[in-house]
């Protein structure tokens, strides 16, 4: 098994189309599987790089480009959304519906919330397969959550089928003692200054 990490900032991403220029496609052949990793929490977040781009939108932009390469097509993806640890936090400084105008469900319903995200991502993908792509909630800080989605990973790998792979999406823990150490006056000015 070979592992190909490719950044995803947008200073130094591999774009599909510079994979097939410079002959690094031919290493993404066969590929198995992808793991997409994408912070749910973060649409409240613009990108470093240009402090304009919402990291939503995006991680679903990217999402949407790697999905639908034609070398991809029939690989099966793991999409992990990270950071649910965080995600009640985030809800609670910036509404859904303020960064999504489509979002019409509860703001401080983490379910609801998740659901939204994982719902886009899925509509990203052109293909007929949707059960091609398992999405997988986690927070990195749960070690017990994180094993059962390394097992999963290995599993939907090695298989190379996600068909019959649900994984038990728990309810996102808060931790507030994490967030108890921010400065509520810098988190306030960050939340603010994306209005």
């Amino acid at each position: 098994m070979q592992i190909l990490e490719v950044i995803a900032a947008t200073d130094v991403r591999y774009t599909t189309d510079v994979l097939i220029v410079t002959g690094w496609i031919s290493l993404l052949d066969n590929t198995s599987c992808i793991l997409f990793f994408a912070s749910i929490s973060d649409y409240a977040m613009l990108c470093y790089e240009d402090n304009e781009t919402n990291r939503a939108v995006e991680s679903l932009c990217t999402f949407e480009e790697i999905v639908n390469f034609n070398s991809f097509v029939g690989t099966s993806v793991i999409l992990l959304l990270n950071k649910a640890d965080t995600l009640e936090y985030t809800m609670r400084r910036c509404y859904v519906s303020s960064m999504f105008p489509e979002y019409t469900g509860d703001n401080l319903d983490a379910e609801q919330v998740t659901n939204f995200f994982i719902k886009k991502y899925l509509q990203q993908y052109k293909g007929q397969e949707q059960d091609k792509i398992l999405p997988i909630l986690i927070s990195s800080l749960d070690v017990e959550e994180v094993k059962e989605a390394l097992k999963t990973i290995v599993d939907v790998t090695i298989s190379g089928n996600t068909s019959g792979h649900v994984f038990k999406m728990r309810a996102p823990r808060y931790i507030p003692t994490l967030f108890s150490r921010i400065d509520a006056s810098f988190a306030d000015l960050t939340i603010n200054s994306l209005a």
